[in-house]
């Protein structure tokens, strides 16, 4: 369950008007999000989000887009979600920062990292072997090499 993990403050929250060129700067990496709202000030609203990953790499929007153009509708993570699930639906969407709400309404972030943090105490982590992770996995490892 995500309760305890999931971000409340520091959100980059943007409005619909606003350009690419606006928000690109505020991101550190293809992954991040922007979360788009109809009045940002209030949370109010959910657009969508803005992905460098999503608006760059796989549609090349102009820098003078608005963000309604190139919004990306991610899942809408519940509360009550488990972390296995909400990592699985961030590997999917590839975006490490994906929205929680709580009975409908906008309650926050959460990002990978999190999930990550949520999970380093966990008993399965403790109890999971390198062995059993790699036998679990439909392909095989490959090896590279400095000279390939």
């Amino acid at each position: 369950m995500i309760k305890k993990i999931y971000k409340t403050e520091n959100i980059l929250k943007v409005g619909p008007e606003e350009t690419l060129h606006a928000i690109m700067p505020y991101f550190t990496s293809s992954h991040d999000a922007a979360f788009v709202f109809e009045d940002p000030e209030n949370s109010e609203g959910f657009l969508g989000v803005v992905s460098p990953y999503y608006c760059i790499i796989k549609k090349s929007y102009p820098a003078n887009t608005k963000a309604k153009h190139c919004l990306m509708h991610p899942a809408k993570i519940d509360i009550s979600m488990s972390l296995e699930k909400v990592a699985k639906t961030m590997m999917e969407s590839k975006i490490h920062y994906l929205p929680v709400f709580q009975n409908g309404a906008f309650a926050g972030i959460i990002s990978a990292r999190r999930i990550l943090s949520g999970i380093l105490n966990s008993e399965k982590l403790a109890t999971t072997s390198i062995a059993q992770v790699l036998a679990g996995k439909k392909k095989p490892l490959i090896s590279v090499f400095e000279q390939d």
